[in-house]
């Protein structure tokens, strides 16, 4: 049978305007169930598994240092672990079920707080943040990177974000460890190298949280030093010689900031308005020897400066000490907020290709050998005995394209790297608490069970 040519023109029209119109709802409801997810989170429900909406009465919140912990500090000489996730790709409860069921303590997220954004930040992802936590009973590790000018914030911006925190950590019950502005001494940071600005920020930032709650608490995280001032690895210049930031980071005040001075001290807010120190330390293979086996005593000595000069200058163990220097010293808890050892593939047009590794290297070996023996080299007893201030170590969960490279340090996404890393958590579990062991209190306490 012949049908007329219009017919057929109408009929494809007909057919590609009801594509377009699916599309068009697919993509609107994807939207709408993105917001759905941010916007209508609710208190997790004991039959959940986590925790249930917090009643605290007058009075019972007072934070009492006298006990000898800081605040959100684990009562107990054990360690305890957790995930930066890529929430895109990962909640708590999937890993959570990728886990068989363990618990971590803590995740991760990284926000930005800007004076020019509507509301300065975004609440609603920052309610859900706090309501996935909450459903597996853990706290929220909270990366907040403020991207406006230091000295542009004011009380209002600030008591937002507390008020925000309050209600996360009462309605439900998910303490924060409020991680603000990381990495200050990196270029890379838009606050970096501002050790005067720097500072006054995050203290205005801990008194304003202090007005309102202890179940939030403050850490201060500076990049490992390694390297410092990190060359022309980011966007921020080193200040002019003769300013007052200058003369701050030129701790040995010999005219030049280099790497005998001191990467840390500078950018200390104060002991009063920091409750943890952290430090973002990573196991860096060294070009050209990709995929390699981490170095053994690495992790040790990245935390003492012995690694930083093979000579073991007392120069550098001075300056680079950050075990010594904020934990022993200042008696501090400390947490390691991101950590891991990257798998490295070779990049191919914007995709993850095969191992980054030198053709017939002898010494490459495999994504969940790399990772087995980072984390053998934390989770053993000799460390746990040398370094007891480390309570937390949180690993980063993500692969990404840096420096022409992919680097996966992702722990769960394939059996490979998940079972030897399950092993190994369970040998381990009679020293790492999970979330389950603790119980939080409005007063800053984390005790245990």
């Amino acid at each position: 049978m012949h049908v007329p040519h219009s017919v057929l023109f109408g009929l494809f029209w007909l057919k590609a305007l009801f594509a377009m119109a699916l599309c068009v709802a697919c993509l609107a409801y994807m939207s709408w169930r993105v917001f759905d997810l941010h916007s209508r989170a609710t208190p997790p429900t004991a039959a959940a598994g986590a925790l249930a909406p917090q009643t605290f009465a007058a009075g019972d919140c007072r934070f009492n240092a006298t006990l000898g912990f800081a605040r959100l500090e684990p009562q107990t000489r054990n360690v305890s672990f957790g995930f930066s996730l890529d929430w895109a790709y990962d909640t708590p409860t999937r890993v959570v079920e990728k886990l068989g069921g363990y618990k971590p303590l803590v995740f991760n997220t990284f926000m930005d707080i800007n004076v020019n954004l509507a509301g300065f930040f975004d609440a609603s992802s920052l309610n859900w943040y706090g309501s996935e936590a909450g459903r597996v009973g853990a706290m929220l590790e909270l990366t907040m990177q403020p991207t406006s000018p230091v000295r542009s914030y004011t009380d209002v911006h600030l008591d937002t974000l507390s008020k925000a925190l309050l209600a996360i950590n009462t309605q439900y019950g998910v303490p924060v460890l409020l991680r603000f502005g990381h990495e200050m001494n990196g270029p890379w940071s838009t606050y970096a190298f501002d050790p005067i600005g720097y500072t006054t920020l995050f203290r205005n930032m801990a008194l304003s949280v202090r007005k309102y709650t202890n179940m939030t608490a403050m850490v201060w995280a500076p990049n490992i030093g390694f390297g410092y001032p990190f060359g022309t690895s980011g966007g921020v210049a080193i200040p002019a010689n003769g300013t007052q930031a200058f003369k701050l980071m030129d701790t040995n005040s010999d005219g030049v900031i280099d790497e005998w001075d001191d990467p840390y001290t500078p950018y200390y807010p104060g002991d009063d308005v920091v409750d943890w120190v952290a430090l973002s330390l990573y196991f860096y293979p060294e070009d050209q020897f990709f995929n390699h086996a981490p170095t053994p005593g690495f992790f040790e000595a990245y935390l003492t400066g012995v690694g930083y000069n093979q000579l073991a200058d007392p120069r550098w163990v001075e300056n680079y000490g950050f075990y010594k220097k904020f934990v022993q010293a200042k008696k501090k808890p400390m947490m390691l907020p991101e950590t891991g050892a990257p798998f490295l593939y070779k990049d191919i047009n914007g995709t993850s290709g095969p191992s980054a590794s030198v053709a017939g290297d002898p010494l490459a070996i495999s994504d969940s050998a790399i990772k087995e023996l980072w984390y053998k080299s934390l989770f053993n007893t000799t460390m746990l005995e040398k370094f007891p201030g480390v309570k937390l170590m949180v690993n980063f969960e993500e692969k990404k394209l840096l420096g022409g490279f992919w680097r996966d340090w992702r722990l769960t996404n394939s059996t490979d790297t998940l079972v030897p890393f399950l092993r190994d958590l369970t040998a381990f579990s009679g020293n790492m608490k999970q979330a389950t062991a603790f119980e939080y209190g409005c007063d800053g306490s984390v005790k245990l069970a």
